[in-house]
């Protein structure tokens, strides 16, 4: 029987395969190769289990972000804007009511005006 191009010989009286020295070296490259596919295996597996634990810390942070800290920078942002819309407001109010007064003392000048002209 041959593998490849090599002979192999059956010895009966010990009943074991001898291989001649092309087939054993063949032989042991083939066992290196397949403990090199082994070693990339328990890589693999090593990367793909840090890799989902990276996952399951990211979900958490995720989680965190949208159950806690979201929801905290909104309702600051919220407060925020309520104070400037009531500065705002107020700062509104101070400014019609400046131009009411100056309204007011335009006409009361204007009448005071009006009336001396009418006297003399």
């Amino acid at each position: 029987m041959q593998i490849g191009a090599q002979s192999i010989s059956i010895d009966t009286i010990r009943k074991t395969i001898l291989l001649d020295e092309k087939a054993t070296i063949a032989n042991g490259n083939l066992l290196k190769q397949g403990a090199e596919l082994d070693t990339l295996y328990r890589d693999s597996k090593i990367l793909n289990d840090s890799l989902r634990s990276e996952i399951n810390l990211y979900s958490l942070k995720i989680t965190e972000y949208e159950t806690v800290k979201i929801p905290s920078i909104q309702k600051v942002y919220k407060e925020k804007e309520f104070k400037n819309n009531l500065i705002i407001g107020g700062l509104e109010t101070d400014l019609k009511s400046q131009r009411n007064k100056k309204w007011t003392f335009g006409a009361v000048f204007l009448s005071i005006g009006l009336l001396l002209g009418l006297l003399l």
